[in-house]
């Protein structure tokens, strides 16, 4: 069991496309026929377009009618020369290609089209996208003819990575290391979906980001934090992929090129046709559903990594990040000025007193979305009980006596509010994503009631 993911309403190329406005929920302001996207071309030039899924979610078929591609490089690596007619491309992955303009002066569609396997049933009805080639001479009113190409691919999976070559040949290194890890989606201990890897469920540190764990030298012994250590320069690292989901996964290391040494089918790597003598290197590619992928990436860029939205950490040559002394305005990001403080705690107040018996506290599940700045703030204690209420989640658990406080979710603000009924006045305002963190990690019982 996966959680479903949105079906958009619509895709755009360049930012443009049209859309049924009927379609639209009541109420939009939506406007049909608002026009395409528009290249220029001239006869017989070639053109290199740079291709680039930004989508959050959707896999695409890209093509151009009646004109063949010629893939030059996928993710910064340039490849030989390899002709194709439409092309698979997955969220975040980015390809150039050759097209020659070498059909008689007309308009021509470009389209590109929803991978509609790897998406819910809700998808079946949605558009193609469209944009135009406009031959140069051609009337900018003549309607182009519908002509896609009938080349049946499979879906939800990338461009065979046989047919991409290095466009120079690179010997890999052997591996020193190799990891397998099992991608799963299931519910935890709380009845929330989540994903795992070899059942651990990454849960953020708060309290104590990696970064600042690996500046004070401490170890990273809690499972939850899905951490790999990589402390040898030049470390070579094989990593199989085995996804037992239901739906393919775009993979990527935020720092790291790797090599693609394979994909496949069921929960067992075939080693014995992985390629590991001129494979490609790139840094997304999709893992398939209930399938696997096997990369190799050499472990030489000293910092803290996350790999997909799955997520683990590589951690890479800590030796090396002690050396880079982080500026001490680097703690300070989200210190808020007393004044400002001030400022919305009587907001706060003028808001919520007198109505807190109509808000009830609602408890949902949500993404566990932190950055750097929210967790170093935490760390360093630089959020303090300033004036009338705390935000500081390890003292929401002081604020549970029912006949004494009154609990309220704000879903406009993500805050939960505590008021003191005696006293009638807040004593608690935590931000709901962080105190779920809190609870999930170190009170995951209460989560349960």
């Amino acid at each position: 069991m996966i959680p479903t993911p949105t079906v958009p309403d619509n895709g755009l190329i360049n930012g443009k496309n049209n859309f049924d406005c009927s379609k639209a929920p009541p109420g939009s302001k939506c406007v049909d026929n608002t026009g395409l996207a528009k290249f220029e071309f001239v006869q017989n030039k070639k053109y290199r377009l740079r291709i680039i899924n930004t989508s959050a979610f959707s896999a695409f078929f890209f093509s151009i009618d009646k004109h063949e591609m010629e893939v030059i490089e996928a993710d910064g690596s340039y490849t030989k020369r390899n002709k194709i007619h439409r092309l698979p491309i997955n969220v975040a992955q980015r390809y150039s290609v050759i097209v020659t303009a070498n059909q008689p002066a007309d308009n021509y569609i470009m389209r590109s089209e929803f991978q509609k396997n790897c998406m819910p049933a809700a998808a079946a009805s949605l558009p193609i996208m469209k944009a135009i080639v406009h031959y140069e001479g051609t009337p900018d009113d003549l309607e182009p003819k519908d002509n896609p190409w009938s080349d049946s691919l499979t879906e939800c999976v990338d461009l065979d990575h046989k047919t991409l070559q290095p466009l120079e040949e690179e010997k890999i290194p052997e591996p020193t290391k190799k990891l397998e890890l099992k991608i799963a989606f299931h519910k935890n201990a709380t009845g929330v979906v989540k994903a795992f890897l070899n059942e651990s469920s990454y849960i953020p540190d708060i309290n104590f980001p990696t970064l600042d764990k690996i500046f004070k030298g401490k170890s990273f012994n809690e499972p939850s934090a899905n951490a790999y250590v990589f402390d040898k320069a030049g470390e070579v690292v094989d990593i199989y992929f085995i996804n037992t989901s239901i739906g393919e996964h775009p993979f990527h290391i935020h720092g790291f090129q790797f090599w693609v040494l394979g994909t496949g089918n069921g929960t067992k790597v075939d080693e014995d046709d992985l390629n590991t003598h001129n494979p490609i290197k790139r840094d997304t590619a999709t893992i398939p559903a209930l399938g696997w992928i096997a990369i190799r990436f050499i472990s030489d860029n000293p910092g803290w990594h996350l790999e997909s939205g799955l997520l683990m950490q590589l951690i890479t040559l800590p030796d090396e990040i002690l050396k880079m002394h982080p500026p001490k305005e680097w703690t300070k990001l989200c210190e808020l000025d007393n004044k400002e403080y001030k400022r919305q705690t009587a907001e706060l107040e003028k808001k919520y007193m007198g109505n807190l018996s109509n808000q009830p506290f609602i408890t949902i599940a949500k993404d566990l979305l932190y950055s750097i700045c929210k967790s170093s703030h935490s760390q360093n204690n630089k959020r303090k009980t300033i004036g009338k209420f705390t935000d500081i989640p390890s003292q929401y658990i002081n604020l549970l006596n029912p006949h004494k406080y009154e609990h309220m979710y704000d879903p406009e603000n993500s805050f939960v509010i505590i008021n003191n009924k005696n006293k009638g006045s807040i004593v608690g305002v935590f931000d709901y994503t962080e105190l779920y963190a809190y609870l999930e990690m170190h009170h995951p019982t209460l989560l349960a009631l």
